[in-house]
């Protein structure tokens, strides 16, 4: 069982993960990095045909629109045992 969050939910969510209880949330976390690229790319690209070809556009327009954010609090050994830390430096680094 996992946790649902709606497509076109609002409001504030708090993730707090330790260790290895952050590889549940590495997908979510991973989807939020590709809709902020493709929504900085998108208002950078008037015709939006790259885009549109990298991209699922529907995906990424729809989901987690205003209204929605995500707060998150994690505790590791070392950066080593920071998995996805790539995924949440880019992201922290692009909002």
């Amino acid at each position: 069982m996992g946790f649902d969050i709606p497509y076109n939910g609002k409001g504030n969510y708090v993730i707090v993960a330790g260790g290895t209880g952050i590889l549940p949330f590495l997908d979510f976390f991973y989807l939020l990095l590709k809709k902020v690229t493709y929504e900085y790319f998108d208002e950078k690209d008037d015709s939006s045909q790259g885009i549109s070809k990298a991209f699922n556009t529907d995906q990424y327009r729809n989901a987690f629109n205003h209204g929605f954010s995500v707060t998150f609090y994690g505790a590791f050994r070392s950066d080593d045992d920071f998995y996805g830390s790539d995924i949440i430096d880019n992201l922290y680094k692009i909002c």
